[in-house]
């Protein structure tokens, strides 16, 4: 699809207010489309709905509220959902990631700051100069964090949504 048709494509859902069960069936391959579904029924019966939100650029962003956080689900126009988790990452959350054998997952899967790559981040509460953060997590020194902390799951697999719905319930 041109980037003619995708914006066209994606001005047109966003003036629909999509449900999320669209985007997955008619845009997410196959092998990837079953685990989000899942995740999404999962969300819908814990009280969790993925609700609608517009954003500026050509990105179709859905907000979930689960304990006291903001988590994202995001769609470009292209064939896959990047599901952000915000995690304030406390020892008592990192203890728990342990205790679930997450750790691998969580630390692969953890948000770079886009300005360590060149790019921009209109959300930053970094200076202008700084890119990302380095911290400890999980025993191992991070660098180049994003400043919001969110583990970011790019298309993912049935295991990696499994470990979404343990961190959402944390």
């Amino acid at each position: 699809m041109s980037d003619k048709n995708k914006e066209k494509l994606i001005q047109q859902l966003k003036l629909s207010q999509p449900q999320i069960e669209e985007i997955i069936t008619n845009h997410i391959p196959a092998q990837n489309a079953k685990s989000i579904t899942h995740l999404v029924e999962w969300l819908r019966a814990n009280n969790m709905p993925p609700m609608f939100q517009e954003m500026e650029h050509p990105v179709l962003i859905w907000t979930v509220e689960a304990n006291g956080n903001s988590h994202h689900i995001l769609w470009g126009g292209n064939d896959y959902l990047s599901i952000m988790i915000g995690s304030s990452l406390t020892p008592q959350y990192q203890e728990i990631i342990r205790a679930k054998n997450m750790q691998d997952i969580v630390l692969n899967n953890l948000q770079q700051c886009s300005r360590a790559d060149g790019g921009h981040c209109d959300g930053c509460h970094l200076p202008p100069d700084v890119a990302g953060v380095t911290d400890v997590v999980l025993g191992r020194e991070v660098k180049n964090l994003c400043c919001g902390m969110y583990i970011t799951f790019d298309n993912p697999s049935a295991e990696a949504v499994e470990c979404i719905k343990i961190l959402l319930g944390l």
